[in-house]
């Protein structure tokens, strides 16, 4: 109990902002960081989970005040103290709650229980609508409790994932992300109802189609018909198109040579995606496709929407055909020689085969008039770092089991998004 005391407790030092200017605010939070590793060090029976006693440290208690520091400097301070309430309040009541009323196992991670993730939602609500109204950052009632709970359910569903992240990082940073991006929405935004459906039947058959074909397994297939049918509701045709291309080049590179990969054991024992997968490499790109209809953003959301889905595909065909046709891999940290198919090994041919990969999306999504030229050329650059990026992480991150393959997906698309957010915004003045 007295860890989640720890956790929970310092959010109410919030209370004080008001008080005080920015840099002040911030100043304190990283004497605060600091004053929470020098009481780590000298306290850790007070800090350390049963699970973590083995280890002799927390990975969470260092993250903590990290993510709240961070989470003050990148984002206004209504949207940073919200996130942090979540983190706070949210992640302490669901151990609290998760324990005491277990109620069932979640479908999709049996370490976390349904009555420890619904008490994430409502005590995270509660603690960023209250902050938001604190802190004068949202005038609408309406919006202020609405945005509240979309961004505790966001961020219940990636605390509870099964994503090998840290939930001190990834709950409040995706909290943040997420409810900044939320703030430049403007309601109602349409959404055609014939693009609805047509979705649904157009989604529907490449779903069939592609369990048929043994590219995708049920799971796999039903969120990618999920995530279809919203990229296709938000975008219609044209962003259903370059999905699809990503789809059917990734699945292609997947499946070629299988055999041959397997045999050579590359690590490559299952030729079909998942759910876990089509959600690691396709959220970022279906949220991007909500905002260009949803913000006054358009362009640069569908920019955004291409890069992550050119990084995806980069990824996927750098990795699966570079595999085929790389002569002398070599670790991308320190240029070494490495086996092939380890995490953050790449090759000379492997990565051009990359920068094809996002090419070939930033191309389809030029032809079918979603993005401009010089957008398609950005596309391409932010699709190759993202998958640069993804490379990086493999050699670092998750060999060190830190993050597992689709926490790796997931920030490869998301960085290739904020790296042609950035660049646009630098190069053009979007």
């Amino acid at each position: 109990m007295n860890r989640q005391l720890l956790h929970i407790a310092p959010i109410f030092l919030a209370l004080l902002i008001p008080l005080v200017d920015r840099a002040t605010a911030i100043i304190f939070t990283a004497v605060f960081a600091l004053g929470i590793y020098i009481l780590y060090n000298r306290k850790k029976e007070w800090f350390l989970r049963e699970q973590e006693q083995k280890k002799g440290y927390s990975l969470g208690v260092i993250f903590y005040p990290i993510s709240v520091l961070v989470l003050m400097i990148i984002f206004p301070m209504h949207i940073a103290i919200a996130a942090w309430a979540i983190m706070a309040l949210g992640d302490g009541f669901a151990t609290i709650f998760g324990e005491k009323f277990p109620i069932k196992k979640i479908p999709w991670n049996p370490d976390k229980s349904l009555g420890g993730t619904l008490a994430f939602i409502l005590f995270g609500t509660l603690g960023a609508a209250f902050f938001l109204w604190y802190l004068g950052g949202l005038e609408s009632v309406y919006r202020l409790i609405l945005f509240a709970l979309g961004t505790a359910f966001v961020a219940a569903l990636v605390e509870s994932s099964s994503l090998r992240i840290e939930d001190n990082l990834s709950v409040p940073l995706a909290a943040g992300l997420f409810l900044h991006s939320l703030t430049f929405t403007q309601f109602p935004f349409a959404i055609s109802l014939d693009n609805v459906l047509i979705g649904i039947l157009l989604s529907s058959i490449a779903a069939f189609v592609a369990l048929d074909k043994g590219a995708i397994n049920l799971r796999g297939a039903t969120m990618g018909a999920i995530l279809s049918v919203s990229i296709f509701s938000f975008l219609g045709i044209n962003g259903f198109l370059v999905g699809l291309a990503f789809f059917v080049l990734g699945s292609a590179a997947t499946k070629f040579k299988h055999r041959d990969k397997a045999k050579q054991g590359l690590g490559h024992d299952r030729k079909i995606r998942s759910g876990r997968n089509v959600i690691s490499n396709s959220i970022v790109a279906v949220y991007c496709a909500l905002l260009a209809v949803a913000t006054p953003f358009n362009e640069v959301f569908l920019l955004a929407f291409t890069a992550a889905i050119a990084a995806a595909n980069s990824d996927t065909l750098s990795s699966e055909l570079g595999q085929i046709f790389g002569k002398k891999p070599f670790m991308i940290t320190n240029f070494r020689p490495a086996e092939p198919g380890l995490n953050g090994a790449i090759s000379i041919q492997g990565t051009f085969i990359g920068l094809l990969g996002a090419a070939a999306i930033a191309a389809v999504s030029f032809l079918v008039g979603l993005i401009s030229f010089n957008f398609m050329i950005i596309a391409t650059i932010a699709g190759f770092a993202g998958m640069l990026i993804d490379s990086v992480l493999g050699a670092t991150l998750e060999n060190s089991n830190w993050l597992g393959n689709e926490s790796v997906n997931f920030l490869c698309t998301l960085s290739a998004v904020l790296i042609a957010i950035i660049v646009s915004t630098l190069i053009l003045g979007v």
